[in-house]
């Protein structure tokens, strides 16, 4: 490649070793594996979240601690409603008059609000975690184990330190979601510019 040549004039020769353009059948390839990737995830999803919805429902149910009972119930709300907002929002697949670029690019966004919305519901838990340390829950589970209260583990689990560690898995976890909606963020916009290049 001669360094005088003109950009223009590379850009069209057809040379392997330069990027080229993007090809709609290149953007098609990734909406169809996106496509595939939103219905899975739709699925695991919706499984994932009634069977938390159905724990925290028979544990609200079942515990007479009324620390215990409140966040268990505050756990139940915050999972019904965004076991609602997925089942409201339905279009994980490409509509008949939509482009492949414009389905990726829409499913990107969606990846995008959908880690953040992960992202508020993992400060939604902490205050149920809170409750349930404050009614003595670990204690319930501890007795629910048949552990002797003497022993070291009884006395490690009715501790403030698995709360602790857990609110810190849990920023850990705010902070990871965080990380991936910005990842999305930045795949939209460069998938924008591929798109406007083509």
């Amino acid at each position: 490649m001669n360094p005088n040549n003109d950009p223009q004039d590379l850009w069209k020769s057809n040379d392997p070793a330069l990027p080229q353009r993007p090809d709609t059948t290149g953007i098609c390839a990734l909406a169809r594996r996106e496509e595939r990737s939103n219905v899975w995830g739709r699925g695991i999803g919706l499984f994932a979240l009634a069977g938390f919805a159905i724990a925290f429902a028979h544990n609200t149910w079942e515990v007479d601690q009324p620390w215990v009972r409140l966040g268990q119930g505050w756990m139940l709300i915050v999972m019904t409603v965004y076991l609602g907002g997925l089942l409201r929002n339905r279009t994980g697949r490409r509509a008949s008059n939509e482009t492949c670029a414009e389905f990726l690019l829409r499913s990107l966004q969606r990846k995008r609000d959908g880690f953040l919305a992960v992202r508020r519901v993992v400060l939604f838990i902490i205050p149920a975690l809170l409750a349930s340390w404050w009614g003595g829950g670990a204690a319930l589970k501890a007795r629910a184990m048949g552990l002797d209260p003497s022993s070291p583990y009884y006395r490690y689990l009715t501790s403030v330190w698995p709360t602790v560690a857990t609110c810190v898995l849990l920023l850990l976890v705010w902070f990871a979601f965080s990380g991936a909606a910005k990842k999305a963020s930045a795949e939209f916009e460069a998938l924008r510019e591929r798109v406007a290049a083509a």
